[in-house]
């Protein structure tokens, strides 16, 4: 080897060493750590299935993120005041209800969906007569007059869905004795106490009062296309996971997101087992329902489960409500925003 090239070729080599050097001397890049994410949730909802497997499975554990679950005891007004305060980060109410609160000049956003169907039946106790499901909507709102009617506290999901009904009727409250309830376990226990006369329900506690107390009949379905067409409500959407927005752009409440979205993937998959689904509901509620029924129930909202809320379910939901059109970017951030 010429004297020439022997030069080269150490100036290379001594190059070559010395970015090997560098790149394994460089500090590895750090880990991820885990972050704390608070959901705030409202007691006794199956609705929460996908945020129980996302835990169950390790889906939060994989994107760095340990939840924390913080129990509201009231009802959607309650919840709403506790997220504004910073209670919690994220927490399941309904696009009405942020519609609400952001023209009140709040500042919320949707980060992902849930359970994007209306949950809610409505039972009237079952030793009465009238009014029975035949009769339709509005005709059956028409025969609750002077009835003992409950519903949660003003701005909760159901309170918005009654008024509704009551309005789309050509009523208000005042035709009614409005009960307000905290939660759906206390009117489900007082209508088996015969306390209430009608109530506006979701699951389980459908399924507790028509199947197993026998205390309640279903006069109105709106977890059906023809009862939500019929109330003039199809197309609302319902149950979604909200943030303030500025706690909407943090990167842990984001990986939580993902993970959730993992968990109604995993619901939806078909090969998942059914008494996985069941078991955990059991484990969450501490349900005393019979495998048929919590069966049926869980089958009936797997399909309703999704991640992404469109530029068409904000419209339609808004115009449903009669609430004057947001911006969607002002509404729906993160996963949960149409592609």
């Amino acid at each position: 080897m010429s004297l020439l090239l022997l030069r080269r070729f150490c100036r290379t080599g001594f190059l070559a060493a010395a970015l090997i050097s560098m790149i394994f001397a460089a500090p590895a890049r750090a880990e991820q750590k885990t972050e704390e994410v608070k959901f705030g949730l409202l007691p006794g909802l199956a609705l929460y299935l996908p945020l129980w497997v996302a835990d169950d499975k390790g889906f939060f554990a994989e994107h760095k993120v340990s939840p924390t679950y913080v129990n509201v005891g009231g009802g959607g007004a309650q919840t709403m005041a506790a997220l504004l305060g910073g209670s919690f980060d994220m927490t399941d109410l309904s696009l009405p209800a942020l519609a609400i609160a952001n023209e009140k000049g709040q500042d919320l956003r949707v980060i992902a969906g849930n359970h994007t169907n209306l949950s809610y039946v409505l039972l009237v106790r079952s030793d009465l007569a009238e009014p029975t499901m035949d009769e339709g909507y509005p005709a059956i709102m028409h025969k609750l007059r002077g009835k003992r009617v409950a519903a949660s506290t003003i701005g909760s999901n159901s309170y918005i869905v009654m008024k509704h009904l009551l309005e789309g009727a050509g009523m208000t409250f005042d035709d009614i004795v409005l009960t307000q309830v905290q939660t759906g376990s206390s009117a489900s226990v007082m209508m088996a106490a015969d306390q209430l006369d009608v109530v506006l329900q979701s699951e389980p506690y459908v399924s507790m009062l028509t199947d197993q107390l026998k205390k309640g009949r279903i006069i109105l379905d709106l977890r059906t296309p023809e009862g939500t067409a019929a109330a003039g409500l199809d197309g609302l959407i319902y149950d979604i996971w909200l943030a303030k927005a500025s706690v909407a752009k943090e990167d842990r409440v984001i990986r939580a997101t993902k993970a959730l979205d993992e968990g109604i993937k995993y619901i939806q998959d078909p090969n998942t087992d059914i008494k996985y689904l069941m078991d955990i509901t059991r484990k969450n509620l501490k349900l005393d329902l019979s495998d048929d029924l919590l069966q049926a129930q869980i089958k009936s909202m797997i399909p309703a489960f999704r991640t992404v809320i469109t530029r068409e379910d904000v419209e339609r939901s808004f115009k449903v409500l009669g609430i004057d059109a947001m911006p969607y970017e002002s509404v729906v951030t993160g996963l949960a925003a149409e592609k």
